[in-house]
């Protein structure tokens, strides 16, 4: 984190503990984990079309995830895939004086996947099943920082060191639903899911010159410190429950509830001497050393997510949905680990905000007649969610400021986008449907009935 012309400790500049957003055992204060982007979306690009508003609708495959009591409205054998592609970009506060004019960077990447994939029947009147295949993370990213100015001025030449860092991240859930219907309109549905998640990291600190990290250094490339998360996988049971109830022909509300699982993963932590000892590399051990507190193990604990919603279908070509989602990030912190040797910072000092998101659209039958088209819209709400540094008051000026440089320097904002979509249906049996997400993501699927 950050460094004077002593350096202060070479730890101050390192991890904490990770945790998967939606997991690890806690959430790393590294620069990797400060504002981790899940994508809890339902999938279908016809949900994603309507503001990704489905809980209250859930009519087709997707139900799986987005509301399993759903998936009764499946009145014949289907398949469903989805492909998605995702452009990747998280602002970061990467320039010399970044933190000072809070001037961002985006840093990211563009992901393509096929994200989601199910085979679902009816079985009798009463019950339907599926299985489902869903990608819900393909988190890619690499960044650097050079070296960045402090806020503090009552302490002259501070900075903080360089950093070079790059993170893969995917899992995918492996399901089995099961949906009933138990009175004359209502429906109740769980799914059952194993979750697979492959991980890597790797962020590196460098020295830099002058001494101080301040003013016009440069990064010389020298490694003061290095958190590794090495290729590894790991698994872990979750749940998703639902329910809903027809009030009328032209209403209906829903509500489900899923919980996160919580993957064990093993992070490492090494430093370097060259010179400057840290607390656990004395001088002349063998470059890179270990930390004696390292390998630590991680429990990434992926939030777990409430709703409701409704839809109204005022006429038989016209549509609208609306949910309203609750996101459990402060899951992140549970088991919250620090990591550096800076015993005054303790897991009180970090915490994760919990998030409310709303979602509208609608969907408006264009066409009629053997190939019906159908167009889409809507608006969601993505509330930001960053670890947040906590002051204390056996905490230091000059460590509050800089925690606070680390970790509270960008705005805490809810952010506002828009979708579009289009869907047409090739004689009842075929369905394409296309929808753009104004966070720059782009969602196709096609569902073949039988």
């Amino acid at each position: 984190m950050t460094c004077s012309r002593a350096r202060m400790l070479a730890l101050l500049c390192a991890t904490a503990t990770m945790a998967f957003a939606t997991n690890a055992t806690a959430q790393t204060n590294t620069e990797i984990f400060q504002n981790f982007q899940w994508n809890f979306s339902t999938p279908g690009a016809r949900a994603n079309g309507m503001g990704r508003a489905f809980i209250g609708l859930a009519d087709d495959a997707t139900a799986a995830v987005a509301n399993p009591a759903g998936l009764r409205n499946l009145t014949k054998p289907q398949v469903y895939v989805e492909y998605k592609n995702t452009n990747l970009r998280n602002p970061r506060l990467a320039g010399q004086n970044s933190i000072l004019t809070g001037a961002t960077t985006n840093f990211g990447d563009d992901v393509n996947m096929l994200s989601f994939f199910s085979v679902g029947a009816p079985i009798g009147k009463r019950v339907t099943v599926s299985f489902t295949r869903h990608e819900f993370l393909n988190y890619q990213e690499s960044f650097d920082f050079g070296p960045r100015n402090e806020t503090d001025q009552a302490t002259a030449g501070v900075g903080f060191f360089p950093v070079h860092a790059n993170s893969d991240f995917t899992a995918a859930s492996y399901a089995g639903t099961i949906a009933a219907t138990v009175a004359k309109n209502l429906r109740v549905g769980v799914t059952i899911a194993a979750n697979r998640l492959s991980a890597k990291s790797d962020l590196l600190r460098t020295n830099c010159t002058p001494a101080s990290c301040a003013g016009a250094a440069i990064d010389n490339g020298v490694p003061v410190n290095e958190a590794v998360i090495a290729d590894q996988s790991a698994s872990a049971a979750s749940a998703t429950v639902g329910v809903l109830y027809n009030v009328n022909d032209m209403i209906a509300v829903g509500a489900t509830y899923a919980s996160g699982p919580a993957f064990k993963l093993s992070e490492d932590f090494v430093g370097f001497v060259n010179g400057n000892p840290s607390s656990f590399c004395k001088s002349g051990a063998v470059q890179p050393c270990p930390d004696p507190l390292f390998p630590q193990n991680l429990t990434l604990h992926v939030p777990s997510r409430f709703g409701a919603g409704f839809s109204v279908r005022p006429q038989d070509r016209l549509l609208a949905t609306f949910d309203v989602v609750h996101v459990m990030y402060s899951d992140l912190m549970k088991d919250f680990i620090v990591t550096t040797n800076l015993t005054t910072l303790q897991p009180s000092n970090f915490t994760v905000r919990d998030v409310t998101e709303v979602h509208l659209g609608g969907e408006y039958n264009l066409l009629t007649g053997m190939h019906p088209v159908y167009v889409r819209g809507g608006l969601f709400t993505n509330p930001d969610h960053p670890l947040t540094f906590v002051p204390s008051s056996n905490l230091s000026a000059h460590l509050i400021s800089s925690q606070n440089d680390s970790f509270n320097a960008l705005p805490v904002q809810t952010k506002v986008f828009g979708t579009v979509g289009v869907g047409v249906v090739l004689q009842q049996r075929f369905q394409i449907d296309a929808a753009y997400v104004g966070s720059k993501e782009f969602v196709l699927s096609a569902a073949a009935r039988f």
